[in-house]
């Protein structure tokens, strides 16, 4: 009888540790646009690198990475999802500061991201 219950226990616990993104699948989509803070005009040609991490100073291994079109939109297609990290967004184009974005909730199989860098100074 201990055996079985410690089983179904364990078994709760497993289920509890389930990831919300599992609902949905096991892969995400990101995409969106790289825009300039002061005019809202799109930025073409910008480096957009997807991570996972929790923040900026805690990244785990680069996904993939982009450059955005003359329209400033970027995206990254069927994402695996990992249930102990988020993703984290690195944007940088010559002109402009380096951007972090951070994504630590995301709901359903596809995420609009929208990046704004402010210009060197």
């Amino acid at each position: 009888m201990k055996k079985h219950l410690l089983l179904f226990t364990l078994l709760l616990a497993c289920l509890g540790c389930a990831s919300d993104f599992e609902e949905d699948g096991n892969t995400v989509t990101f995409y969106g646009s790289v825009i300039d803070f002061e005019t809202g005009n799109s930025i073409s040609n910008a480096s957009v690198v997807l991570y996972y991490g929790l923040a900026p100073d805690c990244l785990g291994a680069s996904i993939s990475s982009a450059y955005t079109g003359t329209d400033g939109s970027f995206s990254f297609n069927s994402i695996e999802i990992r249930e102990e990290t988020g993703f984290v967004l690195k944007a940088e184009c010559a002109g402009y500061q380096k951007t972090w974005q951070t994504l630590s909730k995301i709901s359903g199989n596809k995420a609009e991201v929208q990046i704004v860098m402010q210009k060197s100074k």
